[in-house]
């Protein structure tokens, strides 16, 4: 007996609201039960722990986070049907898909995710019985829908498939080996139209930019010079570490030879096995400043140990008046960039402090900042 749309069991207490969908689409849900009277649910159920084997199901590196379960009607094997798969599912869970018909033969695909389930959305939204997935945010499936890392099938080895039964839960078994495809890439999709905020695409009939360049604030990558406005987006994989937040200045033209008439800053924090697309401040008539922090310890003598003492930012002024900046602390071992700030010349003092609050280091740089552009600040330590 098939459950009313509307009233399809899930975890105890819930309820999930299919009400209006095709009966296919309305294929699968979290296994338990209603808490409702009335006849058991005729269901097909996978549970993790006939296909986990020797991976973790584990938010730590390495470990499976998520799965999708795809089950096919195999009843006539010259004609399977591919039922709706579940939504994405914690690895700790099963999951169960009903509207299954009694004596009707299933067997079962995996996929396998290090992202959590919470973050992934099935191409074409969540009622569409997508097997493809795609991270949270995103919509283009063509761009960003995920590869699964594992795989994996069920039922599929001699007389394992599962033959669902009138109001029962039949639970499938016969899962083979998880096959690991490797770790997912770790990268940045950088598109710098999307500074372009009021301004447009130059073209024959009018428009603002016609040229990008990206620099790197971090060293990340290589800086790219004179890509067209409106060129596919640029992935950046190599260097891209989990949890770091990268930044990138980019430099508006109105003509590949011309100077750079904007600058903005794009960001992203990257995420393990994720593709995260870097989110950007509206293109100004503004640049940055970089202070080549390494070279300013070496010159001093002061020993840099794992990226400590750090850095600050005590103050930056333009003939004599201060400038607002967002500087955080940086590291010893890596550069430090100030902006976006206006174009004009500028003052900055820093100072290093030990564990112990002493003073490290202290330095005066200057810079002349122009639109769109990155500064190399010239330092003087102080004795």
């Amino acid at each position: 007996m098939v459950p009313p749309l509307g009233m399809l069991p899930s975890l105890p207490g819930r309820l999930v609201a299919l009400a209006g969908l095709p009966l296919a689409l309305a294929a699968c849900t979290t296994s338990g039960t209603s808490g409702t009277s009335g006849p058991a649910p005729t269901m097909v159920s996978l549970d993790p722990a006939y296909f986990l084997g020797d991976v973790a199901c584990s938010a730590a590196p390495g470990g499976m986070q998520s799965y999708v379960a795809t089950i096919l009607d195999v009843t006539d094997p010259g004609k399977p049907f591919v039922m709706p798969s579940a939504l994405a599912t914690a690895c700790s869970l099963p999951v169960g898909f009903y509207f299954v018909l009694p004596g009707h033969t299933y067997i079962a695909t995996i996929d396998g995710y290090e992202a959590p389930a919470a973050t992934l959305t099935p191409c074409g939204g969540a009622t569409s019985g997508a097997r493809r997935m795609l991270p949270a945010g995103k919509t283009d499936c063509a761009r960003d829908a995920l590869a699964p890392r594992w795989t994996a099938s069920c039922g599929q080895t001699g007389g394992s498939a599962a033959v669902s039964v009138e109001s029962s839960n039949v639970i499938m078994s016969g899962c083979e080996a998880l096959v690991d495809h490797g770790a997912s890439a770790t990268g940045i999709l950088l598109d710098p139209t999307a500074a372009l905020g009021a301004l447009a695409c130059a073209t024959a009939s009018g428009g603002d930019v016609a040229t990008f360049d990206v620099t790197p604030l971090d060293g990340a990558s290589a800086p790219v010079v004179g890509l067209a406005c409106g060129a596919p987006p640029l992935q950046l994989s190599s260097g891209v570490e989990p949890g770091v937040t990268y930044s990138f200045l980019v430099a508006g033209r109105k003509a590949p030879t011309e100077p750079a008439s904007w600058g903005s800053v794009c960001r992203a924090t990257a995420i393990a096995g994720l593709t995260v697309t870097a989110s950007c401040d509206p293109l100004a008539a503004k640049g940055g400043i970089r202070v080549d922090v390494p070279a300013l310890f070496a010159s001093a003598g002061v020993a840099c140990n794992d990226g400590a003492p750090s850095l600050l930012t005590t103050s930056v002024t333009t003939g004599g008046a201060a400038v607002p900046v967002a500087a955080p602390p940086g590291r010893c071992d890596k550069a430090a960039v100030l902006g976006p700030i206006p174009p004009g010349s500028y003052e900055i003092a820093l100072v290093a402090r030990d564990a112990e609050g002493a003073e490290a280091l202290a330095a005066t740089c200057t810079a002349d900042v122009a639109a769109g552009l990155l500064a190399s600040a010239t330092c003087t330590t102080k004795p």
